[in-house]
Formats: C-alpha cells, structure tokens, sequence
C-alpha cells in the first residue's frame, strides 16, 4: 500500500508531468504515423509496449546481454507492430518525469537485474518484468528461501508475483526470471 501512494504521488505530482503523447511517439512510435492514427500509442491500446532497459555509461556494473539484437530481431519478426512495440532505452538518456511516465506506460519491461529495473514499481497492476538474470545470481527471493537441488536450469523461466528486489510483493506484477549463460570465452 505505501508503494501505491508513493507511485500515485510521483505519477501524479503536477511539476512533474511531461507531454506524455510526445514522449510515447519518441520511444514507441513509428516515425511514419501521427499519434492520433496509430494504435499502439492510445492509452487504452491492445497493443503490448515493452521497454528493454540496456545498461549506459553511467551504470557502475555492465551486465550485458550478448544476444540481445538477434532476440529483439526475432521478437519483431514473431510479432506485427500494431501488437507488439518493442523499445531499448537506457533510462539514464531521460529526465526524471520521464522515466516514471515512461515506465507507466510499459506493459512489459525487460532487462539485466539491477537499479534500472526499480523503474517497474511505477508500472500499472497486471504488468509483467522480464528479469535477465547473470549466471550463478541468486534471487532476493531465493536468499530468503533454503534452495536445494542444485543451481535452477539455465533458460527455464520462472513465474512469480515476487519481484527480484527488495520491493518483493508489494507491486501487482509479474515477474518472469530467465538465468543466462555466462559468455564464450573472448
């Protein structure tokens, strides 16, 4: 309850609000369409916008996916653009009120676990977080439980309500975990 006062605050804080149509074209927008014509970029859309947050300059720790552009080629080619609108960001190019409008209009946002991903707690209920995790990183979620069995499948997504940081439950999200590989050896 307290994050949904603090999210409804910072969504809704009035010097904080930014020309949200404006900004929905620059991220998800195909430059051929006006706004008013394309569907995607209705609030009330079917369409499914996903944010892939990459990491910038900035970020303290590069967390990298290798295969990032050939996944985003194949997820555009599975998917036609008045269904799925797929976008890679890295949210340190953003203001502030951006980055929380931003996030409140993402359906699904994927990316490497870490700080950029605190983004989805300005999702809207129902929203699902892809976290990309690092070979060998144990969840929030799996420090606090006795994990047995031996290290979890390499690729298996896991399903939970759970999120990857310290903010646990208190989102009404999906959390969708997938453990990576480490890289070839360069």
């Amino acid at each position: 309850e307290a994050f949904d006062v603090f999210t409804d605050i910072a969504r809704n804080f009035p010097p904080w609000q930014v020309d949200q149509e404006a900004l929905v074209r620059r991220v998800w927008g195909l430059g051929s369409l006006k706004a008013g014509n394309d569907p995607c970029l209705q609030p009330a859309s079917h369409c499914v916008r996903a944010l892939v947050i990459v990491r910038g300059n900035q970020a303290k720790q590069k967390r990298v996916v290798h295969n990032l552009d050939e996944a985003i080629r194949q997820a555009r080619n599975m998917f036609p653009t008045d269904h799925l609108r797929l976008a890679v960001v890295q949210m340190e190019d953003f203001t502030l009120m951006e980055e929380i409008a931003l996030a409140s209009w993402t359906d699904v946002m994927i990316g490497a676990v870490g700080s950029a991903m605190w983004w989805s707690i300005f999702m809207l209920a129902g929203g699902c977080v892809i976290w990309l995790m690092p070979h060998g990183h144990l969840t929030v979620s799996e420090k606090s439980e006795v994990v047995s069995g031996g290290p979890r499948s390499q690729g298996v997504p896991k399903w939970t309500r759970q999120a990857s940081l310290e903010f646990g439950r208190n989102r009404d999200l999906w959390h969708i975990e997938i453990v990576g590989q480490d890289h070839p050896p360069t």
